[in-house]
Parts: C-alpha cells; structure tokens; sequence
C-alpha cells in the first residue's frame, strides 16, 4: 500500500495516495512514519477534515512518542487559528480541542482552551464558552487567566438570577472564600439544592 501511495503521489492522485496510505498504517506495527505522510498529504490537499482524522489517528495509535505529540500539537494549534479566522468554527472547535488534550505549556494549553471559548461563543454555545473559559483559567499567565475568569463572569452575569460579585482585596476574597465553604457545608447536608460553582478573583 506505502509503495502504490507513492505511485500515486507521483501521479498527482492525491485522494488515492491518502487511502493506500491509510491502508498500510491501520496494518503497520510500525506506523508512526506512515501516519506523519498521511498527515502530511492532507495537508497538501488542503483537506483541513482528513488532516485532523490523521492526527486524531497517529495520537491514538502513538500516545506516547514525544516527537509525534508535539508535531501534533504544534499543527493543531495552528490549524485551530487559521480555521477560527476562516470562521470555519466547527473545524476550529475540532482543532483546539484535540491540542487542549495533549500535553501542552500552560501558555499553549491556555491558547487551545480560549480558543474553544471564542468559537463557542461564535456559534452562540455559551454554555460551551463558559466551560472553555473555566478551563482556561487554570493555566497560563496570572493576568490571562484573571481575564478569562472575567470573561466567564460577564458570561454568566447574562444570564438571568446570576450576580456576579468580585473581591476588592484579598481580606474581601477571604471573606468571599469562607461564606462559599459554609454554604457548600449547607448544602451538603440538607441535599436541598444543587450549589453551582461561584467565580471569586482575590
């Protein structure tokens, strides 16, 4: 299949290529070189759908190979970008979230997970967007991760009997902390009701 994909390529058949090439990985006990071309001449075709399903595939087949992780990640944070800006919100979404699973900087993570928040609220799931932006906050930079702690405030302030209340300092935020833990023991005990997570910024 890997020497008529080649065959192909040379042809310009590049669909072809990719289906003997898909072929002789799902039966390689070595795929890992197979999977990068595979990868690869989707990206040639411009075929942003198959290059992620090649992705997808090699990180499922290899999770644990170094280089092919962190080519991925490299590839998906920069398909996430250039498909978001095409507004081609579904296949973002698809992008951001595959590279938010991998093992990432916090800065990079960060990136993929408010890159989820940006295309969700594009398409109108703020639901989504606020989950992202939760997830977001918990890491990269200090002052990005108080901006998308905001940006899921204001989210939520939207929505009807939320309030929204942000410490002044930090003996403000311990106070804060400490009538959320009471509350928390509240509900605990009488199982009344179901406690949604409060934001609180020191």
């Amino acid at each position: 299949f890997a020497r008529r994909s080649e065959l192909y390529q040379a042809q310009g058949d590049l669909t072809s290529a990719r289906a003997d090439l898909l072929d002789a990985a799902q039966g390689s006990g070595s795929p890992k070189q197979l999977l990068r071309a595979l990868a690869e001449l989707a990206r040639q075709a411009n075929d942003v759908g198959a290059e992620l399903a090649a992705w997808r595939l090699a990180l499922e087949r290899l999770p644990d190979d170094v280089q092919v992780v962190q080519d991925a990640a490299e590839r998906l944070l920069h398909l996430g970008k250039t498909r978001e800006e095409a507004r081609d919100f579904v296949r973002a979404k698809e992008a951001w979230e595959m590279a938010a699973g991998l093992s990432l900087s916090p800065q990079d993570r960060f990136d993929a997970w408010a890159g989820v928040a940006r295309v969700c609220r594009g398409t109108g799931d703020f639901a989504g967007a606020e989950q992202a932006l939760q997830l977001a906050s918990r890491q990269g930079p200090v002052a990005r991760r108080v901006d998308a702690l905001m940006e899921r405030g204001a989210l939520l302030e939207a929505r009807a009997n939320t309030e929204l209340a942000v410490a002044r300092d930090a003996a403000e935020a311990k106070r804060f902390w400490a009538d959320r833990k009471r509350l928390g023991a509240i509900a605990a005990r009488t199982n009344a009701f179901k406690l949604n997570e409060d934001v609180v910024l020191p």
